[in-house]
């Protein structure tokens, strides 16, 4: 299972060990694909530093989180793409993680 961030009673100890647990969760190097802010018909397609990963990236969904997974078997799974979807407006999110010696860690991202 990926882990969930920690949990914590004042805002000041809760970003703190919010950003111990990111820079344990997210690989050195991010694979980055998204769209053109300035071009909506274009992407840019690069790779950000686990530092920049808070200048673009986005939240991972806390509480429940629902895998379907319709018979699917997974045996010693190294790596997990997690698609986060907005209903409403039709955006969506994929995040990949791949699982190392330091446990699963973010390693791509597209939108």
């Amino acid at each position: 299972a990926i882990r969930a961030p920690p949990r914590s009673g004042g805002l000041g100890d809760g970003y703190q060990r919010q950003a111990i647990f990111m820079n344990s969760s997210i690989a050195r190097f991010i694979h980055v694909s998204m769209s053109d802010p300035d071009d909506d018909t274009q992407t840019m397609d690069g790779f950000i530093n686990r530092e920049q990963w808070s200048t673009i990236g986005s939240s991972v969904p806390e509480g429940i989180i629902t895998n379907i997974r319709y018979g699917q078997r997974y045996h010693n799974a190294k790596r997990i793409l997690m698609e986060k979807n907005s209903l409403g407006s039709g955006m969506s999110e994929t995040f990949c993680f791949v699982k190392g010696s330091r446990g699963w860690e973010l390693v791509g991202y597209e939108n």
